[in-house]
């Protein structure tokens, strides 16, 4: 419910919260003057789209992940915390730039996702596990 009572408060919250989640605060709040539910539908909806993509590699396994994503509570989890979740899922579009040892655009998917959580920046080391054998049979 903290979402709720901040969206809007631009002046006071915008310290307080990183740009990109701000930023889009801003945008439907006062730009657009959405209401909060349509501002947090449409988060969902692209965090839940950034992740099924990312899982879109891996269609084989789409039924168990989409399982373990109801059973391990991700998936209620991304409904209160909007900005980790949005991180965490473009981490893990991100993880394709990894296996294709593209540097520039890990480091790249790893802004982004720090406009809406900065601990994801904490994971810029994980490109660099490939380098010490990392094993791809699995």
């Amino acid at each position: 419910y903290q979402y709720v009572g901040t969206f809007g408060e631009l002046p006071l919250y915008l310290e307080n919260a990183e740009v990109g989640y701000s930023a889009l605060n801003m945008l439907f709040s006062a730009i657009l003057d959405f209401p909060y539910y349509i501002f947090f539908g449409i988060l969902t909806a692209l965090t839940w789209g950034i992740y099924l993509a990312s899982s879109y590699r891996y269609q084989f396994l789409l039924p168990w992940i989409l399982f373990f994503t109801i059973c391990n509570g991700f998936l209620f989890w991304s409904f209160n915390g909007i900005r980790q979740s949005l991180a965490i899922v473009i981490f893990l579009f991100s993880i394709k730039y990894i296996i294709e040892r593209k540097f520039l655009l890990y480091i790249l998917a790893l802004v982004v996702a720090s406009l809406f959580h900065t601990s994801v920046l904490l994971l810029l080391p994980v490109y660099f596990f490939i380098q010490i054998g990392f094993n791809h049979k699995f």
